[in-house]
């Protein structure tokens, strides 16, 4: 039996109890605002989930103890408002788990969406992703070794921005400045229309350069016509 079913025991019971000593009952209706969006959602479907955020929240019987799993509490509402600063992009999909975790030990996942975000907002909330149903985590893993492939080669590449940036840097002072003016403009053609007319002049003076050599090589120099202690470019015709 997973830790995240939790039947209506003797633990519940002494939860509830503990509640009723407070004022505070399993049909209450508690507010969750998550990044703006309003759940209205009763303790007692919180409280099967106990090993989670949520049903930690639902235990909590004053301000200081529900701070732990939430960013701001009003405990004197009606209903009793907790907010969390962070996306609720996936909390519908959370809640959905949270219920079929309940019924059935399992959970699938509707729509995977970004596999990290989820891997994070699933560790957020407290629920297992090895709950997760074998034909989901066949989806679920090898995105996540995508993400986590990608963001890699990301960061390798801002790595090497970086790299390139702190050598192109000839500092402030006056030669530095001067000397980040030529580079730009002999290494980068995009930054100036100097810039890019040395490249077309580079170019053009490389293409005339090429045919000069090709043209040489072409035999122009017959074998056995050159004459010792003389130039090998002087022709015999």
């Amino acid at each position: 039996m997973s830790e995240l079913m939790f039947s209506f025991s003797d633990g519940l019971k002494e939860m509830v109890e503990r509640l009723n000593e407070r004022g505070l009952k399993e049909t209450d209706v508690l507010s969750l605002d998550i990044g703006g969006d309003r759940y209205n959602i009763r303790r007692s479907f919180l409280l099967r989930l106990p090993n989670t955020r949520l049903g930690r929240l639902a235990r909590c019987c004053t301000s200081d103890e529900a701070e732990q799993f939430c960013d701001i509490v009003y405990m004197d509402s009606l209903p009793i408002e907790f907010f969390f600063d962070r996306s609720s992009d996936n909390f519908s999909s959370i809640l959905v788990v949270g219920e079929i975790t309940f019924e059935t030990n399992n959970f699938h996942l509707s729509s995977i969406g970004c596999a990290l975000v989820l891997k994070k907002d699933l560790e957020y909330w407290g629920i297992d992703e090895l709950l997760m149903e074998p034909c989901c985590a066949l989806k679920y893993y090898p995105e996540i070794e995508i993400c986590v492939n990608e963001k890699e080669g990301d960061l390798k590449v801002k790595a090497r921005e970086k790299e390139k940036a702190e050598e192109e840097n000839f500092g402030d002072t006056t030669v530095g400045r001067i000397r980040s003016w030529l580079w730009n403009v002999l290494e980068y053609p995009w930054t100036s229309r100097l810039a890019q007319f040395m490249a077309f002049f580079s170019l053009g003076n490389g293409r005339g350069i090429y045919s000069h050599i090709h043209h040489i090589n072409n035999g122009r120099i017959p074998r056995g016509n050159c004459y010792r202690g003389v130039s090998p470019f002087y022709y015999n015709y």
